[in-house]
């Protein structure tokens, strides 16, 4: 069953009068479900979410299907969880040499979203471009997310210390 929208919103709304949250944002959310939650704390005078944090990525780009407009129009900021897309746009689990570690290769319900002929093939692409013009493929993948607009942050989406290390 999920939570009503005017449920959620007045739980977000005592949590701040509480002191104990600041402001919060929404994860997984669609088009509709933020145009929707942003006009009902509009008509109730609750506060809003001021961020919306979706898989946005080379190879994952549903954002630009509508969330983008909805994030500009409501102004919430968009944070990109998964630059990386779990590992692909770094060559991890290139076609050439695919790694057996990893969420993608250990958890099913990763691997069947990502882990097909065609995605690996294009990420193979872009850490191709990377590669060709000089850059680090972690580095070419964070600067575009980076650059989108309506993108305030991005997660990285590391899951050991040594993979940022060098950044």
């Amino acid at each position: 069953r999920l939570t009503p929208i005017d449920e959620q919103l007045e739980a977000m709304d005592r949590l701040i009068e509480a002191g104990k949250i600041r402001y919060f944002g929404t994860s997984n959310e669609t088009p509709w479900g933020l145009t929707r939650m942003c006009a009902q704390a509009r008509a109730t005078g609750s506060p809003g979410p001021v961020s919306v944090q979706n898989a946005y990525n080379l190879l994952q780009r549903n954002f630009e299907l509508g969330l983008d407009e909805a994030c500009r129009e409501e102004n919430v900021g968009m944070i990109a969880f998964s630059p990386l897309a779990m590992g692909l746009l770094t060559g991890k689990y290139s076609k050439a040499a695919p790694s057996q570690e990893g969420r993608l290769t250990q958890f099913a319900r990763y691997g069947g979203m990502y882990l097909q002929e065609r995605i690996i093939a294009c990420a193979d692409s872009y850490v191709g471009i990377a590669c060709r013009h000089g850059l680090d493929p972690i580095e070419m993948a964070f600067a575009w997310a980076a650059s989108r607009l309506g993108v305030a942050a991005i997660l990285t989406s590391c899951s050991r210390l040594e993979q940022i290390e060098p950044y």
